[in-house]
């Protein structure tokens, strides 16, 4: 993959029919790109090093990098968070969640559920969501207010 970039570093650019750049396919076919979670760090590393503007850059659903990361039980959000801090207080076009809430949700889902491996759940899942909530404050306070002035928070 190296070797392609190296040669043509404009398809860091390029876009697929689904709107998603070489960051968004890293994430999102982790296992079957690489096979392993090993070689996936150095992969998105190199990616997200040589056009750290695509972390800002959301795919034809409106899912930034960071969306797709947490979905896909990634441990890259403060590199991309680096790249990209506005992300943390973008909520999500899909169910306009913050990324700490839809880390949660990925918690709460696949922890329970047995499809995320323990040792995961307990540690990196649980990490995360703390990292987002401390970058994320301003949303954290938005969530908060909305209680205390509604008497609950619901989502459509």
């Amino acid at each position: 993959m190296e070797y392609i970039f190296e040669r043509e570093p404009q398809q860091f650019h390029v876009r697929n029919h689904q709107g998603h750049l070489p960051i968004h396919i890293v994430m999102q076919n982790v296992d079957t790109i690489v096979g392993s979670h090993a070689h996936v760090n150095e992969l998105w590393t190199f990616v997200l090093g040589e056009y750290p503007e695509s972390a800002g850059i959301a795919d034809n659903r409106g899912r930034l990098a960071l969306e797709v990361a947490i979905e896909n039980g990634l441990e890259c959000i403060d590199e991309l968070v680096g790249a990209e801090p506005r992300a943390v207080e973008t909520r999500s076009m899909i169910n306009y969640m913050y990324p700490f809430e839809q880390a949660a949700l990925a918690l709460a889902t696949h922890g329970i559920h047995g499809q995320l491996p323990r040792d995961y759940v307990e540690t990196e899942a649980l990490t995360v969501i703390y990292k987002l909530l401390r970058i994320a404050n301003g949303a954290a306070r938005s969530l908060e207010c909305n209680t205390r002035t509604l008497g609950s928070y619901t989502r459509i």
